[in-house]
């Protein structure tokens, strides 16, 4: 197991997941397309609150999965797994990773209290929208949309008083070993109630779709396309590392120990290359992300901090 440094309240357990566990070969039970996956726990345990940013101002997401839209990105609510055991939220009448709804339903994530998903309950399917197609989402407590089966509504804006997103796939498998196609990560959230495969990306490159940044989906040592909170914090600035999106596109949320200057228990500070290193900021040094034998996809990866 490489030694990895410590991201805010989250460590990189095997950064070999992020080519095992992080969905680097396709699966044959994800769903067809399923092109963005995020990787959510390889083994998940606690559930950190993530929040999205869907058309129903879900925006913040913790510890796991954060949705894109007004009401996607905003939502500090979410969760964020991290190990084996589940714990659900509230009341949930089906199980989102066996689908165990009867015909023409699905399960999927919905507010049972009015404010950000933390269950899960079966809702007719009314539409065929397909991963990665535009969709119509009716917001976190009525939870239908336009996708079809095997996928859900996420990532929403409202435009012309409807909440418009993209069709995501849910993750299979299941918590302690999730799985999605080749080239997305399965992102766990909202107390373990959403489970979704996100695209994978580069943190330095940013290379993810207009609207979506790249962000450390820290329990399966994987980097993940989702939507930025609204507002986005600032560079620098206090954040929680249970939220997947709680810094800048481009930064990470550390502990205060491994940074120069930061007056909160975490704070964003940027990723930057090992080969080009650039740290403007005073007293900081480009610290390699893992300390050792890190895999080829994280060898040039580093955080502005402070070394060992």
């Amino acid at each position: 197991m490489p030694s990895v440094a410590r991201i805010g309240a989250f460590a990189i357990a095997t950064l070999g997941l992020l080519g095992t566990t992080a969905c680097a070969g396709k699966d044959d039970g994800a769903a067809d397309g399923a092109g963005s996956t995020t990787n959510h726990g390889g083994t998940s345990t606690s559930a950190d609150e993530t929040s999205e940013g869907e058309g129903e101002g879900e925006g913040e997401t913790t510890a796991t999965d954060t949705d894109d839209s007004a009401d996607t990105h905003n939502d500090p609510t979410g969760s964020f797994y991290a190990g084996p055991a589940v714990d659900w939220g509230g009341p949930s009448g089906c199980d989102p990773w066996y689908q165990d709804c009867p015909e023409g339903e699905k399960c999927v994530p919905y507010a049972s209290s009015g404010g950000t998903w933390d269950a899960n309950k079966c809702v007719p399917i009314l539409g065929d929208g397909q991963v990665g197609e535009p969709c119509v989402y009716d917001g976190r407590v009525e939870a239908t949309d336009t996708c079809g089966e095997g996928s859900v509504c996420r990532h929403a804006n409202e435009v012309d008083g409807e909440q418009l997103g993209e069709c995501m796939a849910f993750c299979k498998g299941d918590p302690s070993n999730p799985k999605c196609d080749e080239g997305s990560v399965c992102v766990i959230s909202h107390v373990g109630s959403s489970n979704l495969c996100a695209q994978a990306c580069d943190p330095l490159a940013q290379d993810c779709p207009e609207g979506l940044h790249c962000y450390a989906n820290w329990a399966f040592a994987s980097f993940a396309c989702w939507a930025p909170q609204d507002p986005t914090p600032a560079p620098g600035a206090a954040c929680s590392p249970g939220l997947i999106n709680d810094c800048p596109a481009g930064s990470a949320c550390m502990d205060a120990m491994r940074l120069p200057a930061c007056e909160a228990d975490d704070c964003c500070t940027a990723y930057c290359s090992l080969a080009e290193p650039d740290c403007p900021e005073p007293g900081a040094e480009c610290v390699p992300l893992v300390a050792e034998d890190p895999p080829a996809e994280l060898e040039d990866l580093g955080f502005c901090g402070l070394p060992d």
